[in-house]
C-alpha cells in the first residue's frame, strides 16, 4: 500500500501576523479522503490541534492556523481512500514538524489601548465566539458592551497550562487613555474588580456575571493563574458619564483586609498581584516557578506575586494595611544563595526546609514569620528575592 504524496508546501503570514496560511499539494492513486493541518503554539507543552485543509484546486489544499508572537509548530496528515496515511514532514527523513520562530511583537493601537501584535481580538456581539478553541457563542450581552476590543484566547490551552502550574496566556496591554476593562466570570472574580451587571452575559446555555475595573495610563498585564477562567469582553474608554465602580475589599474569613497600595491582580511586571499559595500556584509574575511543597495550613493565606527580576535588584518595598494584627509568612533564602534575601533578625523560623518550588529550582527552603500590628506596614526585600506566602 502506497501512502499519499505530500509535496510543494508553502506558508504565508497575514499582514498582522495573527494567522499563518499553509498550502500543500497532495496526490494519491486511490484518491484523497482527508488532509488535516495540525498545529500547536509554543511552548510545546500545549496539545496538538487540528483543522481540515480545504481543497482549492487540482491536488491543492489550504488551511489557516492562529499565530501569536510565541511562535508555532505545525505538520500535515493526509489519508487516502484506502485508509493509508502519510505525515509531512516525514519523521523518517527529518524533524516531523515545521516551526515558525517566536519574535518580539510590536504594539497595535485599538482605540484607548494598545495590544501586542498577534493578540487574537474580536468584537463581542450576538453570535460571536468568546474562545478561540470553543463553540460557545454569545446569546445575550448588554448593548453598550457590543463592539468593544475583546481578546479571544484558547480556553483549552489555558486549562492545560494551569494544570502544569503555568499562568497561561498572559495578555499585556498599554492604556493610552483612561480605560475600563470588562471581564465575565461564573463565580468569584479577581480581586480589584467591581460588579458591573449580574447574569448579563449568556454564552451557550451558561450565564455569566460581568465585572469591570478602571485603569490609568501605562503598561499592564492580565494573567489567568490557577483559578477562575474569565471571558475578556474588552476595553472601553472612560467618560465623565461612567458610574464609579464599587470594588469590594479583599477579606479572609471576614476579618482581615489587606490593601495593596498599588495594582493588585492585573499588574505590570514591577507591581504585585494576589494569589493563593497552593500547590501548583505561580509565585512570581515573570517566572514559571510553581509551588511543589508547602504546609497545608498556609495554603489559605492571601499571598502576593511580584517580579523576581525586580526583587533581585534590591530595596523592593511592599506596602500593606491591616485591620487587625496578623502573621506574615515569607520564604527567605539559604545562606549560600546570593540572589535571595536572608531572613531579617526580627523574623522567626516557622518551618525548616518546608517549602519548594519548581520545575527548575528545586531547593528546599525555610519559611519565616513575623507578627504585624493593625495599620500601615511595609515589607522590604533589601538584598534579594523571596516568596511572599501571605497573611494569616
Amino acid at each position: 500500500l502506497t501512502p499519499p504524496s505530500v509535496t510543494s508546501t508553502q506558508s504565508h503570514l497575514t499582514p498582522h501576523r495573527d494567522k499563518v496560511t499553509v498550502n500543500a499539494s497532495v496526490r494519491d492513486a486511490s484518491g484523497v479522503r482527508s488532509v488535516d493541518l495540525l498545529y500547536r503554539p509554543m511552548p510545546s507543552f500545549y496539545a496538538w490541534q487540528s483543522v481540515p485543509m480545504r481543497k482549492v484546486g487540482t491536488d491543492r489544499y489550504k488551511a489557516a492556523a492562529p499565530l501569536t508572537p510565541e511562535g508555532l509548530l505545525y505538520r500535515i496528515v493526509a489519508v487516502d481512500k484506502k485508509g493509508v496515511s502519510a505525515q509531512w514532514p516525514s519523521f523518517l527523513k527529518e524533524t516531523p514538524y515545521r516551526c515558525i520562530a517566536p519574535w518580539e511583537p510590536s504594539w497595535v493601537t485599538h482605540r484607548s489601548v494598545a495590544l501586542r501584535e498577534g493578540t487574537p481580538t474580536y468584537a463581542p456581539r450576538i453570535g460571536e465566539k468568546v474562545f478561540a478553541d470553543g463553540e460557545g457563542v454569545i446569546k445575550a450581552i448588554p448593548e453598550e458592551l457590543t463592539g468593544l476590543t475583546g481578546v479571544r484566547y484558547p480556553e483549552r490551552a489555558l486549562v492545560r497550562a494551569q494544570a502544569h502550574g503555568y499562568g497561561g496566556f498572559p495578555i499585556p496591554f498599554k492604556v493610552l487613555k483612561e480605560t475600563r476593562l470588562f471581564l465575565a466570570f461564573r463565580g468569584d472574580p479577581f480581586p480589584g474588580y467591581g460588579r458591573y451587571a449580574p447574569k448579563a452575559l449568556t454564552v451557550g446555555d451558561k450565564q455569566y456575571d460581568i465585572f469591570a475595573r478602571d485603569f490609568t495610563l501605562g503598561e499592564h498585564l492580565l494573567v489567568f493563574p490557577r483559578g477562575p477562567i474569565g471571558i475578556v469582553l474588552g476595553f472601553k474608554e472612560r467618560t465623565p458619564k461612567d458610574k464609579p465602580l464599587e470594588v469590594p475589599s479583599v477579606r479572609l474569613g471576614g476579618k482581615l483586609v489587606w490593601e495593596v497600595l498599588k495594582r493588585d491582580f492585573v499588574t505590570t511586571s514591577t507591581d504585585f498581584e494576589f494569589y493563593m499559595p497552593k500547590v501548583g500556584a505561580l509565585v512570581y509574575t515573570d517566572r514559571q516557578y510553581a509551588i511543589e511543597r508547602i504546609p497545608e495550613e498556609l495554603q489559605q493565606c492571601l499571598g502576593l506575586r511580584f517580579s523576581n527580576d525586580r526583587a533581585k535588584q534590591g530595596n523592593m518595598s511592599v506596602p500593606f494595611k491591616l485591620e487587625k494584627p496578623a502573621m506574615l509568612y515569607v520564604v527567605f533564602g539559604n545562606a549560600d544563595e546570593g540572589a535571595w534575601q536572608r531572613p531579617p533578625r526580627d523574623w522567626k523560623l516557622y518551618a525548616k526546609d518546608a517549602y519548594r518550588h519548581g520545575p527548575t529550582d528545586t531547593l528546599q527552603r525555610s519559611i519565616y514569620c513575623k507578627n504585624n500590628p493593625a495599620g500601615d506596614g511595609v515589607l522590604t526585600l533589601e538584598s534579594g528575592t523571596g516568596v511572599i506566602l501571605g497573611f494569616k
